[in-house]
């Protein structure tokens, strides 16, 4: 087991002020799902001009909630890279050893058991909020890099299953309509 800030860099996301319109999209805590993807659906733009600490996020960051109700974890993907900036609601993990996989740590933090923990040591009545420090704190297995990739692997395989699921529950939808509709005629 070893310290979250032992194995990586944390920060805050920096900008604060956004609005419907704008150019650079900002990542809220609204667009990382409970599974851990980035949904666009609700999309936020930096108001006024970005400032020197305002950082667009390079592939392999995590994203994952400073407040709110859920701690989910998002990684940024190669596709999306230097794409967003984190609001400041966000904390932005950065692995800086070779000893863990970016894609490992973020489905680490998304476990039952990880969320239950970072929702523990989370503080406030209304708002929760998740201390850096804390956060920092968090003890993480860190097993061999081979173990690491056929877990990501693992991930990789669930998640096409899990898309390919859902095209089949569309087909058979279709198929369900379509036969229904040939005995009502």
């Amino acid at each position: 087991m070893m310290k979250l800030g032992k194995i990586s860099d944390i920060s805050f996301g920096s900008v604060t002020r956004t609005g419907s319109k704008g150019e650079i999209p900002c990542l809220q805590v609204a667009n990382i799902s409970t599974d851990g993807d980035l949904d666009f659906d609700k999309t936020y733009y930096v108001v006024g001009k970005m400032k020197g600490d305002h950082v667009l996020l390079p592939s392999n960051s995590i994203v994952l909630p400073a407040k709110g109700q859920k701690f989910s974890s998002a990684l940024i993907t190669e596709e999306q890279s230097n794409t967003f900036v984190a609001s400041s609601s966000l904390f932005v993990i950065q692995v800086n050893t070779r000893s863990i996989i970016p894609e490992y740590l973020q489905w680490y933090l998304n476990q039952s058991k990880i969320k239950w923990r970072l929702e523990s040591l989370s503080t406030g009545s209304n708002i929760s909020s998740l201390s850096i420090k804390e956060l920092r704190n968090l003890r993480v297995e860190v097993p061999e890099l081979d173990i690491q990739r056929k877990i990501v692997e693992l991930k990789k395989m669930q998640e096409k299953e899990l898309v390919l699921i859902q095209r089949l529950g569309q087909k058979r939808k279709k198929l369900i309509e379509a036969i229904t509709k040939e005995l009502i005629q």
